[in-house]
This record gives C-alpha cells, structure tokens and sequence, in this order.
C-alpha cells in the first residue's frame, strides 16, 4: 500500500469534518457533507460545552460560501473515487459506521470467528470516522477563536493532502 492510499481517506476525512462543521456554523445549520449532521453537532457541544449558535445568517455571500463548500465536498469525493477507487468514502460517515458497530460485533461475537478481513475493514473505518470527528472539533475550535477565519484550515490541508505522493 502506498502513502497516498494510507494517508489520503484520513486526511480527506478530517477536512471533510472541518468543512462540514465550518459550514454548519457560520452558514446557518447548512451541513456541506451529506448526512453527517450527528457528529458534527457533537463535535460542536463537545467543543463549546452545549452552546452551539443556531442563528441563520441569510445573505448572498453566504449562499455562495456554502454552494462553494459543497461544491468542494463533491469534488474530494470524486477525488477519492479516481484516486482510490475502493476506497471507503471519507465525507460520508453514515457507512463507515456502520461498517465499525459491524465490524466490532463480528471482532467480539464468540459464535463467529474474526477474519482478517473483519479487523481491516474495522481498522479502516474506524480510522476515517476518528477522523472525520477529529476534524469536527479541529473546526468547532477554530471557528470559537478565529470564526470565517477557520475555512483557511481545511483548504491547508487540501494543500498538504495534494502534496502528498
């Protein structure tokens, strides 16, 4: 396996919770990555201790910021189907665990044997959804000190996910 296909799914996976949380907070509950609102709210209270701000900003400048972090989100998941094709998705977390509270039964179940392949796929999605939560409270954190500033930190990552070889 090559660094690309280890590191890239946990690097996307992060900046699609920063992305995901970024927007939820400063574009009016608008969630950029599909259907992962769960845990980018809890990455929110974890960060602000219950006080998640639910004001809905209305603007055309937010509207295009938020068509923009979709747009975005689209366009790493079509990154990582090119890239890595059999990669699991890495802004989408409704799978991935699924495929960890699977995976972990079948790890602990004394009637079925663990195979090989059940502790991959747990290592695997549990990874991407460690980090996908990681890159929530990255982001909560961020928009707390710095608020519109915290978009810069995913695009960083966007960047050092590119170098990567």
């Amino acid at each position: 396996m090559t660094r690309l296909e280890t590191r890239l799914p946990t690097l996307l996976s992060v900046i699609a919770g920063m992305v995901d949380l970024t927007g939820f907070l400063n574009l009016g509950n608008l969630f950029t990555a599909h259907i992962t609102g769960n845990l980018v709210v809890i990455g929110a209270l974890v960060v602000r201790r219950g006080k998640v701000n639910l004001a809905s900003p209305h603007s055309l400048m937010a509207d295009i910021a938020a068509m923009m972090a979709v747009s975005a989100m689209a366009c790493q998941f079509a990154l990582l189907r090119v890239a890595l094709p059999v990669a699991p998705s890495t802004a989408v977390m409704t799978g991935n665990l699924t495929n960890v509270v699977l995976s972990a039964l079948n790890t602990i179940s004394r009637s079925q044997l663990s195979t090989a392949s059940d502790i991959a796929r747990l290592e695997a999605s549990l990874q991407l959804l460690v980090g996908f939560f990681g890159g929530c409270v990255a982001a909560a954190t961020a928009v707390s000190y710095v608020g519109d500033w915290a978009w810069a930190f995913p695009v960083a990552l966007a960047g050092a996910a590119a170098a990567l070889p």
